[in-house]
């Protein structure tokens, strides 16, 4: 299986799996454990922008670094910061021992994004041909949403525990932050099994101390594309799945495991539009796939905060998350054709750092939104934003096609 892939390609699809499993299981968790042990919506916010900001500087790292120290030796420390995190979790509710987990593990992001993404998305490029750099991608995420659409399931672990077991319920979540240090010591053994072959130097005879120097057309690329994905992504920062599952909470009095059958269905959705993006990508290209897809999703998460009632509610949010991620492999499979290969980890890195860091200023202007004024308008605001994106980015990039869309425009056009 997967004979068009290295090895070290098939690494990096196991940690994502087992790295989404985790963060989207205690991104659930973590809000609902912080109304337990007394801290507010607003402190809510604020430490799930903690982990998003760490996840922007560590990002930076990744962009900057991670090629000159080593994309491995790289991996290898932040997973070593999520183990640390979720010990920390585990056995402490000291607020400020709170915000230093948030910002070791990077708490409330997905997991599929951040420090971890630009060196993965480098080392997946240069894992297989171009020919299948944008499956490699769809495969990527893919096994990334189911791993977790599991995780959403085991977000409500805590509450099963209680209802089944009479466990104590605070006991019950450090169980699963434990867990969760358990599953990031598993991605540091794997990040191991990475070959010599992941690094930029090897591949492209590059000195170790050499710093590459980017064209004028890529960081003219890259600096409109950063534009527009702040955008994205601080629209997205205002449902992020903390902020979500809080909001469900909130809005119709259902429980946590309630909560986590409904992501656990979100991410089926998702799922499924990763299985979908390389063949529509194929058809219609990859800037038209991101915009055409995305832009309905948007419009749903507009109308999301007038639903009546939880059925509602639930159609237009399962709907949104059917067509809202075909973007992701397609966004990056576009990026890194664009760019040359010694780019791509600056590429890769500048834009994933920009949307991580748009998406951490969000939450707590949600959860002081939610608070002070209403608890639906974050949910408005942010289908407002990424409509704007749709249409700015199809408008700003439209003529610009990768290497492969322009060959066989020419080879249409011969025929």
């Amino acid at each position: 299986m997967f004979r068009w892939l290295t090895s070290d390609g098939k690494v990096i699809f196991l940690s994502m799996a087992l790295r989404s499993f985790g963060y989207i299981a205690i991104g659930i968790a973590f809000p609902i454990y912080l109304t337990l042990i007394g801290y507010d919506v607003t402190i809510i916010g604020l430490l799930v922008t903690s982990g998003f900001l760490s996840g922007a500087t560590f990002t930076a790292f990744s962009s900057f670094f991670a090629d000159r120290i080593g994309r491995k030796r790289s991996l290898l420390l932040f997973s070593s910061l999520s183990i640390i995190s979720g010990i920390i979790l585990t056995f402490s509710r000291n607020i400020i021992l709170l915000f230093i987990a948030s910002v070791l593990g990077s708490i409330g992001t997905s997991g599929a994004a951040g420090a971890f993404s630009p060196i993965e998305h480098a080392i997946i490029t240069q894992s297989c041909s171009s020919e299948y750099r944008t499956k490699a991608f769809s495969y990527y995420y893919l096994f990334g949403s189911i791993a977790g659409s599991l995780g959403s399931l085991f977000g409500g672990f805590p509450d099963l525990m209680v209802n089944y077991y009479n466990m104590n319920r605070l006991m019950a979540f450090q169980i699963l932050f434990l867990i969760f240090s358990g599953l990031s010591l598993i991605v540091f053994i794997a990040y191991l099994m990475l070959s010599k072959k992941c690094e930029l130097n090897l591949v492209n005879r590059l000195d170790k101390t050499k710093i590459v120097k980017i064209s004028s057309e890529t960081k003219s690329f890259v600096l409109k594309l950063s534009i527009l994905f702040s955008v994205d992504s601080f629209a997205g920062g205002f449902l992020s799945q903390s902020m979500v599952s809080y909001w469900f909470y909130a809005r119709f009095n259902i429980e946590l495991a309630s909560i986590s059958q409904i992501f656990f269905l979100s991410k089926i959705f998702v799922t499924i539009s990763f299985l979908i993006a390389p063949y529509i990508a194929r058809k219609i290209g990859l800037l038209n796939t991101q915009v055409f897809t995305h832009l309905p999703s948007s419009i749903m998460l507009s109308i999301l905060p007038l639903a009546p009632d939880l059925n509602f509610a639930l159609a237009l949010y399962l709907g949104r998350q059917l067509l809202s991620e075909m973007d992701v492999p397609t966004r990056q499979s576009y990026i890194m054709a664009i760019v040359k290969p010694e780019e791509r980890t600056f590429a890769s890195g500048v834009t994933s750092l920009v949307r991580v860091f748009s998406a951490s200023i969000s939450p707590s202007i949600a959860g002081y939104i939610m608070k002070i004024y209403s608890l639906s308008a974050p949910l408005g605001i942010g289908g407002i934003l990424k409509t704007a994106y749709d249409i700015s980015l199809y408008l700003t990039f439209r003529n610009i096609k990768p290497p492969e869309e322009i060959k066989d425009k020419k080879v249409s056009v011969a025929e």
